[in-house]
């Protein structure tokens, strides 16, 4: 299957699952069982797409489907991972919004779903810098709230590269 797709050994070690040597997926008992139940099921030409968990920690998951977009039936696999903010380099958060170092730090936080009290713990930071640094960062970026900050990043091109 990956001789299929370009690139998708690379990407699927980014998502944190290297194939092995022998080009398949080291998946724990679960997963595989999953995966292999998921692909039986496909193979037969169930009608809907079919859903598989490949990961827990980073969440991957694939969905299969009986395709036939020249005529031959193909089973097609679409991967879907977690997108993470806080894996995006400050620098390019910094330079797409015109925000500090802390403002982005706080809106990565705040773009994968932390509240600010959450985001205050994880940064090492007390609530009042916080709330003081969202404040800044909200009006930096045009938005009224926590929302309005993942709104615009999820919106952006940031996620591109």
């Amino acid at each position: 299957m990956t001789a299929l797709a370009e690139g998708l050994a690379e990407r699927l070690e980014a998502m944190g699952l290297p194939l092995r040597a022998d080009g398949r997926l080291p998946l724990p008992e679960p997963e595989a069982v999953a995966l292999r139940l998921a692909l039986a099921k496909a193979g037969e030409g169930a009608s809907l797409p079919v859903p598989v968990l490949l990961s827990r920690a980073p969440r991957v998951e694939l969905m299969l489907r009986r395709e036939a977009p020249a005529g031959e039936p193909l089973l097609v696999g679409r991967l879907r991972h977690a997108l993470s903010a806080r894996a995006l380099p400050l620098a390019r958060l910094t330079t797409a919004f015109g925000l500090s170092r802390s403002e982005a730090r706080l809106a990565a936080c705040l773009c994968d779903g932390l509240s600010l009290s959450e985001a205050a713990t994880e940064l090492g930071w007390t609530q009042e810098t916080a709330r003081s640094c969202s404040k800044q960062l909200f009006a930096r970026m045009g938005v009224s709230g926590q929302p309005g900050v993942v709104r615009r990043m999820l919106a952006s091109a940031v996620w591109l590269g």
